[in-house]
């Protein structure tokens, strides 16, 4: 299964850490470079830093191929 997940702090890396054992493709996008780094490095997942609202960001991760997005980000006021 494809699985991009839209953030990388607390909720999205617990999130990528049970279903990276679950042998899915999963691609992480948040706009933090350090947190990124940390989960591509931690499991085995591919990165991008980049804002994951934009759709272009969202077709780069590959979203019309995408079994699930998850959207795991901070509420901006």
């Amino acid at each position: 299964m494809k699985i991009i997940v839209l953030g990388a702090g607390k909720v999205g890396k617990t999130l990528i850490k049970h279903m990276s054992n679950e042998d899915h493709d999963i691609i992480v996008v948040d706009q933090n470079a350090t947190k990124v780094e940390e989960v591509v490095n931690q499991y085995d997942v591919i990165g991008v830093v980049d804002n994951g609202g934009s759709y272009d960001i969202l077709m780069e991760a590959g979203a019309e191929d995408a079994n699930l997005i998850i959207c795991v980000t901070a509420q901006m006021n």
